[in-house]
């Protein structure tokens, strides 16, 4: 039985490797971010009574206190975890999105360089990767100022690591989910939506593709 559990939070992220989902940071006690990065072991017969948690935040802790930030798995190998952040450090916030990359094997985060045009800070965004590795964020809002979604959608391909622009989507969203499917289209549904006076939900019903 493991002996770490984690308290409670939300806003985290979370990506499957293998047989784990690997959970990174999000708003605990404090009411701020955390640098928490650990695991579950879901491999089978996953058991929900006797959870098999790692806590991995002393060796590997997330460069900056994270949380509204998603991630992606990519890579060589599918071996790499990338996460996209609006501060470069702890106490510098950031004019454009941050690329965290941590390595599975090494458990080493490097602030990753990155070619092309490096998207605008965002956060509370979707990101979602395909079977070439290819990330694809959509949406979001800009931090620091009052709540400001965009409808920009940026690729980062992760073996080349360079961006590149996508289409906008006919919607403005923020907190959405955002799936691919077989076919390889991305769907985007609910979210918040701000380009009028307040910010109101996104009817479920007004779905996007990519």
């Amino acid at each position: 039985m493991s002996t770490f559990a984690p308290t409670s939070r939300y806003f985290q992220s979370s990506v499957v490797v293998g047989e784990r989902i690997y959970f990174l940071g999000g708003v605990g006690a404090t009411n701020k971010g955390t640098s928490d990065f650990f695991y579950l072991n879901v491999s089978p017969p996953f058991n929900t009574v006797n959870l098999q948690w790692t806590d991995l935040t002393s060796v590997a802790p997330i460069p900056v206190l994270s949380a509204f930030s998603p991630s992606c798995v990519g890579g060589s190998n599918n071996s790499t975890i990338f996460l996209f952040e609006h501060r470069s450090t702890n106490n510098v916030n950031s004019t454009t999105l941050v690329t965290f990359s941590l390595d599975i094997n090494s458990l080493k985060w490097t602030n990753t360089i990155t070619s092309g045009v490096t998207p605008p800070v965002r956060q509370e965004m979707s990101a979602v990767v395909d079977k070439n590795g290819k990330i694809y964020i959509n949406g979001g809002y800009e931090p620091y100022k009052i709540q400001l979604s965009y409808n920009n959608t940026y690729i980062l391909d992760t073996l080349k690591l360079s961006w590149t622009s996508g289409s906008n989507a006919p919607i403005i969203r923020s907190d959405c989910t955002g799936t691919l499917l077989p076919s390889g289209l991305i769907v985007y549904i609910g979210g918040t939506n701000d380009d009028s006076l307040i910010v109101t939900e996104i009817d479920m019903t007004r779905v996007t593709k990519f």
